[in-house]
Parts: structure tokens; C-alpha cells; sequence
């Protein structure tokens, strides 16, 4: 069988697994994950395994570095939000032991 240059050269463009692509894009493979999780590279999943393609992460990276960046790629920061509450506002603290009612003799 005969391996068209269409074929070949799909083969040479894919990079599989967070390792490979971190290692083209220069990052660490944790950070690429998390890249890939916020959708900030164009990335996608075959099974379990992470796919992309070098043309379209070199084109991410050139609009980025031409100063285009696209602006769904440009998030807010966003403040951290506690779900607790301050710790005078949480029942049974800062008060101190709660009274205790003696037995009746």
C-alpha cells in the first residue's frame, strides 16, 4: 500500500499525548493539561488520549505573538469566591462553651 503525500503529511501534523504536544509548545505537561482543560489550545481528545494539530497551534501562537490574539482566548481574571463564611459569622464559634444546666438534685 502506498502512502500519498495528503496521508503522510497528516501524520507528521498530529501530535498525541499531553507529552508531545507540551514538548512542541514548550511547556511542562501538567501546564499543557491545564491549557487544554480551559480550551486556551486548540486541542481535542481521542479517548483518553489528547490529540492537536502543529498547524493550529502554530497559528494560535503566531496570532498571539502578532498581537491578534482572539478575544474568546482573553479571560478576565476571576476572584477566588469562599463559600465560607467568616468565622464570626459560623454558628457555635467564638462564644465559648455554651452553659450547662446542672441536674436537679
Amino acid at each position: 500500500m502506498e502512502v500519498t503525500t495528503d496521508e503522510s503529511s497528516l501524520a507528521n501534523d498530529i501530535l498525541r499525548g499531553a507529552k508531545a504536544i507540551a514538548d512542541f509548545i514548550g511547556e511542562t505537561e501538567k501546564r499543557t493539561r491545564y491549557l487544554a482543560e480551559r480550551a486556551v489550545i486548540p486541542v481535542g481528545k481521542e479517548g483518553g488520549i489528547l490529540i492537536a494539530s502543529k498547524r493550529r497551534l502554530r497559528e494560535r501562537y503566531e496570532r498571539l505573538t502578532g498581537g491578534q490574539a482572539e478575544a474568546a482566548q482573553q479571560y478576565p481574571p476571576h476572584p477566588h469566591i469562599s463559600r465560607r463564611r467568616p468565622a464570626n459569622m459560623r454558628p457555635g464559634r467564638g462564644q465559648g462553651r455554651p452553659e450547662t444546666v446542672e441536674p436537679a438534685v
